[in-house]
């Protein structure tokens, strides 16, 4: 099988409470073996290197963030104690391929036979900058969006609304008895 490099149109990174020396010293390397892609970053990124160009998108700009996520290839996320991380799921839910920290609610939002390939141990910018470069020389598995199916079901909003719809009947017939 051939391997071909699926070269990313953008890379989006999610910033707020992100790991910013990790994220520094991977991007740099990347950018200074000369490797290609755009970086996109949602609001002020405190602390991120000046000498790595990118594209900053405003945190209150839903529709920009949506733009950048379809036309990203990765989703990036830095934030190694994320409870939660909205970008991701929406992401997910785009078909954006993710690297993430394997910590915090990240490994919950993938199933387990992606855990290897999209998680990474963020203790070392090297095992960061390595899970980057493997996600663009990789073959994607064909089902990828069948795997996050039933994790990201739970995400649904029309779900999420008949089940509060649901509830709050319960709630209405067993307050009226």
């Amino acid at each position: 099988m051939k391997l071909s490099r699926a070269i990313p149109e953008s890379c989006l990174w999610t910033t707020r409470d992100a790991d910013i020396r990790t994220l520094n010293d991977a991007l740099l390397k990347l950018h200074r073996r000369g490797e290609k892609y755009q970086l996109v970053t949602v609001g002020p990124v405190e602390g991120l290197d000046d000498e790595l160009p990118r594209n900053t998108i405003s945190e209150s700009d839903e529709v920009a963030q949506i733009r950048a996520l379809h036309e990203s290839a990765i989703l990036l996320s830095a934030r190694p104690t994320a409870a939660s991380d909205h970008h991701a799921v929406r992401g997910l839910h785009i078909g954006c391929w993710p690297v993430f920290p394997n910590s915090g609610v990240y490994p919950e939002l993938l199933p387990a036979s992606l855990h290897g390939r999209c998680l990474y141990d963020g203790s070392h910018p090297d095992r960061l900058v390595t899970q980057i470069k493997n996600v663009w020389w990789m073959d994607r598995p064909m089902d990828i969006q069948d795997q996050l199916k039933d994790i990201l079901y739970q995400f649904d909003a029309i779900q999420a609304c008949q089940m509060m719809d649901e509830r709050l009947e319960q709630m209405a017939i067993a307050h009226s008895i």
